[in-house]
């Protein structure tokens, strides 16, 4: 069992008063995809970009720009990319390892340029399955181990106490059954993490959790680009799970659960006056099951309150961190960072409710 990080103060990512600039670089390790071994360290010729995205199946993005010397280094079939960040005081902070996806080339007479297109390693695994795999009556731990039995990826996941009642045949993407699993097993989605391990955790409130980072302590957010978002009006507040084998002949039992968003959210039924549900149909097995998995599907609903802001470049940013910011607790569902010095981090926030 795993459990969030929670990371203590760091002055150069901080940024207190009295600290007004600061020092690092990035290395970006051209990797042989089979064994692993290092190449040569690239050098791009522009500033490379990063991105995280929680509501995708594969998360991260990295843009890479290269020169002559290393396009023609470079075999996008074979090779892979570690990114870490380098500060002044020795530190190496890691970024993820990158799989190419794209390798669209220019020609000139001075030879050729690229802008590699990669993404975290959860490409690798997203993939068609050849032979089925049976999920039914099985906890999912059991089922995310079969998963990924064909991989040698580290593997942090938190435990549930739920069972599965589905099975997958060839031809389904591995993406596609680990969604599956997170969704009635209780979890966020998965997801690779700077640490290049493939994370599982469970879903927890953000409101109820200790804050990943503060935002409203030191200098760390830029005054310019905070803009909010709020599509409340149109929005779910009662999230309905019905067990997908429920009600089906005599005698048959309904396995139903229910979660509403909580009462301060702005477009609660308190605030609203009516119920605005979204009734969904899951093979879930028992009523709990359902319950949880209605608040999961709460919990990750990309609604009601946004906040887009940026802050300088933070290494220690992965995934689902809980922000305090203006004194509220928002989730980070989503961030990007051009990866230079003096480059800027984007984050968007979700504002959590109690």
């Amino acid at each position: 069992i795993v459990s969030r990080t929670l990371y203590v103060d760091e002055p150069q990512f901080d940024l207190p008063d009295g600290v007004g600039q600061r020092s690092y670089s990035f290395r970006f390790d051209l990797l042989d995809g089979v064994t692993g071994e290092p190449i040569v360290e690239l050098k791009p010729i522009r500033a490379a970009t990063l991105s995280h995205d929680t509501s995708q199946t594969t998360k991260r993005r990295l843009r890479l720009p290269l020169g002559v010397e290393d396009t023609a280094l470079v075999n996008p079939i074979n090779n892979r990319v570690d990114v870490s960040m380098l500060t002044s005081d020795g530190q190496e902070w890691p970024l993820g390892r990158y799989v190419f996806t794209d390798y669209p080339r220019q020609q000139f007479t001075s030879g050729d340029l690229s802008v590699g297109q990669l993404t975290d390693e959860m490409i690798t695994i997203d993939q068609q399955i050849e032979n089925s795999i049976n999920g039914y009556n099985r906890q999912s731990e059991t089922v995310v181990q079969k998963v990924l039995e064909d991989f040698e990826y580290d593997i942090q996941m938190e435990a549930s106490p739920f069972y599965l009642t589905q099975s997958w045949g060839p031809g389904a993407y591995r993406g596609q059954i680990l969604q599956a699993v997170a969704l009635t097993g209780d979890y966020f989605s998965p997801w690779f993490g700077n640490d290049r391990k493939f994370h599982l955790i469970r879903a927890f409130e953000p409101a109820n959790a200790e804050p990943t980072f503060n935002f409203d302590s030191g200098n760390q957010v830029l005054r310019d680009g905070i803009t909010h978002n709020n599509d409340a009006l149109t929005a779910p507040n009662r999230f309905v799970v019905v067990g997908s084998n429920s009600g089906i002949g005599v005698g048959s039992t309904s396995v139903v659960g229910s979660a509403n968003v909580p009462d301060s959210a702005p477009h609660s039924i308190r605030n609203r006056g009516f119920v605005i549900p979204s009734v969904v149909s899951l093979p879930v097995s028992t009523p709990p099951q359902a319950t949880a998995v209605a608040r999961n599907l709460a919990l990750r609903q990309v609604v009601a309150d946004l906040v887009t802001l940026q802050t300088a470049i933070d290494p220690r940013h992965d995934s689902y961190d809980v922000i305090l910011w203006q004194g509220e607790k928002w989730l980070e569902v989503a961030w990007s960072m051009s990866l230079t010095t003096n480059g800027v981090m984007t984050h968007q926030l979700r504002k959590s409710y109690t």
